[in-house]
């Protein structure tokens, strides 16, 4: 029975583990495009000072 519930457990820190990872790459890609988006503002605001 230890040996299941130990798999079991693993299993369930393995999914979390994949989940958290998976929420890691989906912020860094929104950082780098929200830098891109920045960097592109700031060229066109560049535009507009006296």
């Amino acid at each position: 029975m230890k040996t299941k519930e130990t798999a079991a457990g693993a299993q369930t820190v393995s999914a979390a583990t994949e989940k958290q990872l998976a929420s890691m790459q989906e912020i860094s890609s929104s950082s780098t495009y929200l830098a891109r988006m920045a960097a592109r503002l700031q060229e066109l605001t560049e535009k507009f000072k006296v």
